[in-house]
């Protein structure tokens, strides 16, 4: 279903006061999917605050249908593109289009465009069972790719895909060689490492010696049809009767920042915010994770308000421990 100019009319209304730097992230499906004419109608409305400086347009694609008038598109609308690729091409094996095709020429070929066009990308790629012992043939390729960063997201459970790594030495070994290839070649950022190390050094500072705060990030997704949810993007669609379905109001009927005001009233960031506590109080890994992604909590454990799961280890304590044992 392709979104509404009415609802980004609406979004762009709501946050017109907001006097902080705001990211537009545009995600989900295939955001090129509805075409340039489209795509142009839904990024209007926010014309004007583009103009001032203080919003910025953040798309993540596939890659398979960028062409030069995408790339025109991106550089007038000085678009930041992220691509969703997982290496070389046997890694990109479960990257299929609805008729099962491989999209890996695709990708690549909408790669090509991007740097034809001097286009800066990022790229955020899935790590498999499968890519777990070839951390160097991985980084290596991103390396080629000329990507400026690559983040990467061990397989986990969350919405529709059931397939998850708990595997903690061949985590553990993914992470610590990829960061010994990273340190001997370090010509692109990985995310992962990135924040690691800035943590690193803002701990050590006198500044942060205070008692953590608890801080948590409220990311609020809306549909196409102007339905919102808060925490995470993966609660779009997810079902949970508890929570009505996640969805905290719509953008037609109420403002974005009216939603915020009263999120301490909505039951399922309540119960996160007490997850967090909990985390706060019994894991020693919280001053760099600040206690796990709500959406992984609730499709790992079935609870929000809970602590540690499967992606805290995976993404948070495993690098965490690598970059660690090798500084």
């Amino acid at each position: 279903m392709r979104m509404n100019p009415v609802v980004t009319q609406k979004i762009s209304e709501s946050i017109s006061d907001y006097n902080k730097d705001i990211t537009l992230l545009w995600h989900g499906g295939e955001p090129l999917a509805c075409g340039i004419k489209h795509f142009s109608l839904l990024i209007e409305p926010f014309k004007k605050l583009k103009n001032t400086g203080i919003l910025d347009h953040t798309i993540q694609t596939n890659g398979t249908l960028i062409n030069e008038n995408w790339c025109e598109f991106f550089i007038s609308h000085n678009f930041n593109v992220g691509i969703s690729i997982d290496g070389p091409i046997w890694a990109n094996k479960n990257r299929i289009d609805k008729k099962g095709q491989e999209t890996y020429a695709r990708i690549i070929k909408g790669i090509q465009y991007l740097k034809d066009n001097n286009i800066n990308f990022t790229v955020i790629a899935v790590v498999s069972k499968e890519s777990l012992t070839r951390a160097k043939e991985i980084y290596e390729f991103f390396c080629m790719l000329k990507c400026s960063s690559v983040g990467f997201n061990i397989e986990e459970k969350e919405n529709v895909n059931k397939r998850e790594i708990c595997d903690n030495n061949m985590v553990t070994n993914f992470w610590s060689d990829l960061f010994d290839f990273w340190k001997a070649n370090p010509v692109i950022e990985v995310r992962e490492f990135s924040q690691i190390l800035s943590r690193i050094e803002l701990l050590s500072t006198e500044e942060d010696k205070e008692p953590v705060n608890l801080q948590y990030s409220i990311y609020p997704s809306i549909t196409y049809n102007g339905d919102i949810v808060l925490l995470s993007p993966e609660f779009l669609g997810a079902k949970a009767p508890q929570y009505d379905d996640f969805i905290v109001g719509n953008i037609n009927n109420e403002s974005l920042l009216s939603i915020i005001n009263r999120m301490n009233n909505i039951s399922y960031v309540d119960d996160y915010v007490n997850g967090i506590k909990k985390c706060a109080m019994d894991c020693e890994y919280f001053s760099f994770c600040g206690g796990g992604w709500a959406s992984n909590k609730f499709f790992e454990l079935g609870s929000i308000n809970t602590t540690e799961t499967v992606f805290c280890r995976n993404y948070k304590q495993r690098p965490l421990e690598a970059v660690v044992n090798q500084l």
